[in-house]
């Protein structure tokens, strides 16, 4: 780890911890249509649709399902 800069100026040291809220992630509407209702199948008719049949797994990750976060080991 090296220290970091972001583009706004905010200076990150060698050796921090940073961690952000997957919540933005999980109910954002550009990833989920209706987020915040409770639909059972949503990931199963998510992977009816062309081309998305390996994706919505519940066992896989990607930058639209994160429910354990994304480290060294998860790919």
């Amino acid at each position: 780890m090296n220290n970091y800069t972001f583009s706004d100026g905010t200076f990150t040291p060698k050796g921090s911890h940073v961690s952000t809220s997957r919540m933005v992630t999980h109910v954002g509407r550009e990833n989920y249509d209706e987020a915040s209702v409770f639909n059972p199948w949503r990931f199963s008719d998510m992977r009816n649709e062309t081309g998305e049949g390996t994706k919505h797994q519940m066992v896989n990750i990607n930058m639209q399902y994160l429910p354990f976060g994304i480290g060294k080991h998860a790919w």
